[in-house]
């Protein structure tokens, strides 16, 4: 049973990263990788990254499954988005 958690981890791990990496090629919009890792899509994120770069900077966690809005951004402070 923990062999099945961990193959299922990292499956999910690997299906993020590609997605990710696909996501800031501007091949697929936020919410289209949020469904294809079977999240549910958020409203107004059906867009590409170069679309949603300039309004929000992005920040992923290390399997490139999660997105937050920096706080920063309402200051005009900006950051790159983590590779």
């Amino acid at each position: 049973l923990q062999q099945d958690k961990n193959k299922e981890a990292t499956a999910r791990k690997t299906l993020g990263e590609a997605l990710e990496r696909e996501f800031r090629l501007n091949m697929i919009t936020y919410n289209r990788m949020l469904v294809l890792l079977g999240e549910e899509p958020r409203e107004n994120f059906d867009k590409y990254y170069y679309e949603l770069k300039g309004e929000i900077d992005f920040v992923f966690d290390k399997g490139g499954n999660n997105i937050q809005q920096n706080a920063n951004n309402e200051q005009g402070n900006t950051q790159q988005p983590a590779s």
